[in-house]
């Protein structure tokens, strides 16, 4: 019999049994030096430098209602979010979860003020976390703040001052409320029996304000493991409080332990002692928490100590070092460590070094967590309240944004009903690939075909998006390989994330909304020997309704692909999803099919027939949730100016020094206000004053401005800018956007005058202030130009149901060229989903890089109708200067007309920054005497850096969508 631990509240895992854990309770402020893992990896991560995270991932739509997407699973999902998990958030498995603790803000011990800025750094938690908070509520997942304090001296300090407790319950609620999560998980570690009262009180008080400011808000805490301080609390007044407890079921073993072993083993035993995730569960409920509010904490961890042998129960040489799911896992699937289980514990193991230098690495994968999450869905009949992790983000690497799903396939099996989700398309898998990444598709000489997720069908009204595919291929018997693949050089990496780990007992089944094209569909796996194998073809013969197509491999033909041999190899869960296939008919080359609710289940669990019509209780009724046409909302007029007096709140300025222009040579008559350039060369503006920034603001609208412009003569040098601006009172204008006119003649207004627009949707809470300018005035223009009126409106922000164009891969930026404007300006490079320009001169640069114009006509839109274009773009760059996005037309003659910017101000890093999104209506082209339609050209472009510094500058995820508009 070994001992984990010297320090005495391990003791009780390394006694004899017949000690009970009751009888064991040391109290943890004995127990100097004592970390759990939330406090040491805190601690460790607080020390880092945050950057932007290195994964390239998609874009993903605006932020829906909570509850628009419910998770599939029976039971609580709790999953903390560590800030240093920030970016990893579009890897998440949504319809396996139900809450994210985002972890965390700091309690002060002396006040009870709270620290919003993780890790102390300068960014606030609900900025950090604003695109976690969006995607979790998309799907129907809450999003709960984890407040935290360490130190049982701390923690006694704070529970002990009344005012403290009062200030960090106000404090947080406010929080809660002012950024729109729902809800408190309290992680105070560790409650003294000292304080144990104190403890009872502020959580009832806690509990109390934030049910009575919304009773649907979550208030549950952290809970420890061993009884030693579990019993300091007194659970049952707890449970009548609070929502939920999360026992922290690991760290049995810890950084300090003497001797190597299992983080959460599972039951006890003689080796290892009584204690264990089974012992630990049952004391909460044996002590007064229900069932029900019982969420079983599992690590996405293990602990890795240099030791003095490779045998189990060796003496630990030093303090233990975390280590990541992925990291294990890793060198385990690569080889470089062979796996070794321990039965007493159900906990995988590796060892590896020569003497004197020996380690040993103890943890959970996905083997084990499966073993105990499947106890946690059955124990006590089935009613415990379920499971939860630390933590999210853990089962993918920093540095290539692969990620390990065999955690969260095992979440489903245990915690959901057969059919098994293997992918819903709620938010875009990084791995399902552009169609031509494959070197099997073929026919698409061109590459115009596309595979991106959609809103126009989904196959159940608990769904949002689907798959999309667009195939067009320009030669017969056209071949797409939509393949589900890792671009990992490395074979084992590549095939741990591939979909699936199902055994040949499997069926696997897909929603598809046909087109009727005859067209034919295969499955496609990979086996144990790295075979691919598929199906016989499903002829697609239905069209505009949902069919769901399977194939069983167990009883259904296998045939080999591409040097399979028909047979599927392997035992256990080693066969993976590779592909769904598209064999093109030739009387066909072109189309669209839509794909949703990827699933596996055993063979011969029941399946839906499928059948050309679909009937409500077989088959999901197609529901398009966005439509080319949507109906019209009504526009809410704002403000309207005419301009009949100079008394409107609007003023003048010479942007060129020119003070004789300001009255001078402009006029208020007749409703509009008309401008005579001087006889020098000059720039000016006139602009709604700040004193009459009144207009308000309101979440999910589109601020739209309409101002209406002549000109006495058709000048390309009278092109009018039309802006809009928010401020927050304390400062003349945060941010612009705005459309710019070209120096195209038929964009300036002309005799006769023409209606410019400018539409917005404002990043932040804050009033606008509306702005006309008309710029760059040559001496030699002689006439007038008059600003007839100006409307503000706005109308509720539309569904976009068109998808014109993503670029969230390699592939998709290869098109886009570069420019230095500065020579000295270097490093261009492509990484998966992202186009980065790297310089370390020490000179101001400027730079742009966009779409290259071969590529122009991808966009392409309808002239004949009011359509609003909207273009996302996601930026990083370390440097603080302003950036400008742009976004330009052009047709297929490469004749540009009107661009559209934006100026977000100082880039910031991407685990912060929200996406920027400029709206746009259908542009007005030059004719083109050489092509039938025309096309945007996207542009990225102007960025200016300071002189003594080097800059790196990453552009991720541009989308451009459309719909049409009141």
């Amino acid at each position: 019999m070994r001992h984990i631990s010297s320090l005495l509240m391990f003791a009780v895992l390394s006694v004899c049994p017949l000690y009970s854990a009751d009888a064991l309770a040391a109290s943890v402020e004995e127990e100097p030096g004592f970390q759990s893992i939330h406090q040491q990896q805190a601690q460790e991560f607080s020390s880092l430098v945050l950057k932007a995270p290195a994964i390239s991932l998609p874009a993903r739509a605006p932020t829906k209602a909570l509850g628009a997407v419910t998770p599939e699973v029976s039971k609580i999902v709790f999953g903390y979010h560590p800030y240093w998990s920030d970016g990893k958030e579009d890897t998440y498995r949504y319809y396996w979860l139900t809450h994210i603790a985002y972890f965390s803000v700091g309690i002060s011990p002396s006040d009870g003020s709270i620290d919003t800025t993780p890790g102390g750094g300068a960014t606030h938690w609900a900025t950090r976390a604003s695109n976690l908070i969006s995607l979790a509520h998309a799907n129907g997942v809450k999003v709960v703040l984890v407040a935290t304090l360490f130190g049982t001296s701390n923690v006694s300090t704070f529970l002990s001052n009344s005012t403290a407790r009062s200030n960090a319950i106000t404090d947080l609620l406010s929080e809660v409320v002012t950024y729109g999560v729902d809800g408190i998980d309290i992680d105070l570690e560790y409650v003294a029996s000292s304080a144990g009262a104190n403890f009872t009180t502020f959580m009832t008080d806690l509990a109390t304000a934030f049910h009575t400011q919304n009773p649907n808000y979550h208030v549950s805490f952290a809970g420890p493991a061993l009884p030693g301080t579990i019993d300091n609390m007194d659970l049952a007044s707890l449970n009548s409080v609070c929502d939920s407890v999360f026992p922290m079921c690991y760290n049995y073993h810890w950084g300090g332990s003497s001797t190597p072993g299992p983080v959460a083993p599972l039951y006890g035993s003689t080796f290892w002692g009584s204690s264990g995730i089974v012992a630990t569960i049952n004391y909460y409920v044996t002590h007064g928490f229900d069932y029900d509010k019982v969420v079983v904490g599992l690590p996405n961890y293990g602990l890795q100590w240099p030791c003095d042998g490779l045998s189990r129960g060796a003496n630990t040489t030093g303090s233990g070092s975390a280590t990541f799911y992925y990291n294990s896992h890793y060198s385990v699937e690569t080889g470089a460590r062979t796996r070794l289980y321990d039965t007493d514990s159900d906990s995988p193991w590796w060892a590896y070094g020569t003497s004197p230098a020996f380690y040993q690495n103890w943890y959970d994968d996905h083997e084990s967590l499966q073993t105990k999450i499947n106890w946690a869905a059955t124990a006590y009949s089935g009613s415990l309240g379920g499971v939860g992790f630390w933590a999210l983000g853990y089962d993918c690497p920093n540095t290539s944004g692969d990620v390990y799903p065999k955690i969260w396939q095992g979440v489903g099996e245990e915690l959901t009903d057969p059919p098994y989700t293997l992918d819903n398309f709620e938010v875009w898998d990084i791995f399902w690939r552009d169609p031509n990444w494959s070197g099997s598709t073929s026919g698409d000489t061109d590459n115009d075909s596309t595979f991106a997720r959609s809103s126009d069908y989904t196959a159940s009204v608990n769904s949002d998006y689907s798959a999309k595919l667009y195939y067009d291929f320009e030669s017969a018997d056209g071949f797409i390989r939509e393949v589900h693949y890792s671009t990992n050089a490395n074979s084992s990496i590549r095939a741990m994330v591939e979909r699936g780990f199902f055994d040949s007992n499997t069926t696997l089944a897909v929603w598809v909304y046909g087109d009727g094209s005859g067209n034919k569909l295969y499955f496609c796996v990979r086996d144990d020997d790295g075979e691919l194998e598929r199906s016989d073809p499903i002829p697609v013969n239905w069209s505009s309704s949902w069919q769901q197509i399977s194939w069983d491999l167990a009883s259904d033909p296998v045939n080999g692909w591409a040097g399979g041999d028909g047979i599927i190899d392997g035992t256990g869960k080693v066969i993976k999803l590779d592909s769904i296939q598209l064999l093109a008919d030739t009387a066909n080359l072109t189309g669209t099919l839509y794909f949703d609710d990827l699933t596996y289940q055993p063979s011969g669990a029941p399946t839906p027939t499928p059948t050309p019509t679909p009937t409500a209780t077989t088959t999901p009724t197609p529901t398009p949730t966005a439509t080319p046409t949507p109906t019209p909302t009504p526009v809410e007029q704002l403000a309207s100016y005419d301009f009949n007096s100079s008394t409107q709140g609007w003023g003048f300025v010479g942007v060129e020094n020119l003070p004789d222009f300001v009255g001078a040579t402009s006029s208020y008559s007749s409703g509009k206000v008309t401008i005579i350039p001087n006889s020098s060369t000059h720039s000016f503006g006139f602009w709604q004053l700040p004193s009459s920034a009144s207009i308000p603001y309101v979440s999910g609208q589109v601020y739209r401005a309409r101002a209406q412009v002549e000109s006495s003569q058709a000048n390309p040098q009278l092109v009018p800018k039309i802006r809009l601006r928010w401020i927050d009172l304390s400062s003349f204008a945060s941010s612009t956007h705005e459309i710019v006119s070209s120096g195209d003649a038929t964009r300036s207004p002309g005799p006769g005058g023409k209606e410019f627009r400018s539409y917005y949707y404002p990043p932040v809470a804050n009033n606008l202030l509306f702005a006309f300018d008309l710029l760059d005035f040559e001496a030699a223009d002689s006439g007038t130009i008059s600003l007839d009126s100006i409307q503000i409106e706005r109308f509720p922000r539309p569904a976009f149901a068109t998808l014109l164009r993503s670029y969230t891969s390699y592939a998709d930026f290869a098109n886009w060229g570069f420019l230095q404007a500065i020579p000295t300006v270097t490093g261009s490079r492509y990484t998966t989903g992202e186009l980065r320009l790297q310089s370390s001169q020490g000179e101001d640069s400027a730079f742009g890089f966009w779409q290259s114009s071969a590529s122009a006509n991808e966009c392409t839109y309808n002239t004949s109708t009011n359509y609003l274009y909207r273009a996302i773009y996601r930026l990083w760059s370390n440097t603080t200067n302003n950036a400008t996005i742009r976004m330009r037309a052009q047709n297929e003659d490469a004749q540009m007309t009107q661009t559209m910017e934006l100026s977000p101000g100082p880039a910031q890093p991407l685990s912060t920054v929200t996406y920027y999104e400029l709206y746009w209506e259908t542009p007005e082209l030059p004719s083109s005497p050489d092509s039938t339609e025309d096309g945007f050209i996207v542009a990225f472009d102007d960025i200016d850096f300071d002189a003594t510094r080097s800059f790196d500058v990453t552009l991720e995820n541009v989308t451009i969508e459309y719909t049409s508009i009141p």
